[in-house]
């Protein structure tokens, strides 16, 4: 079980980075449409929506790292893994 936990922990991590970088990549993109002369407005609302959609899913996968990283860690501790 503690493997499991161990595992479910690190994916959950590498999920959320994965989010910060597409939600990062979103606010470039969307800043980048804001300079042009003429922005395109139709793919301005595409942009938001999408990194709103990003947002609550970085919020969604936060929660869940929350709640399993303590388990992960006391399971590790269990096994002698932290001093």
């Amino acid at each position: 079980m503690s493997n499991r936990l161990l595992q479910r922990a690190a994916s959950l991590s590498s999920h959320v980075t994965s989010l910060r970088k597409r939600h990062r990549k979103l606010d470039s993109e969307i800043m980048q449409e804001h300079t042009r002369p003429a922005p395109d407005h139709a793919k301005l609302r595409w942009l938001k929506a999408r990194r709103l959609v990003l947002r609550d899913q970085l919020r969604h996968y936060e929660s869940l790292l929350k709640n399993v990283k303590p388990l992960a860690g006391h399971a590790l501790a269990r096994k002698g893994g932290l001093a």
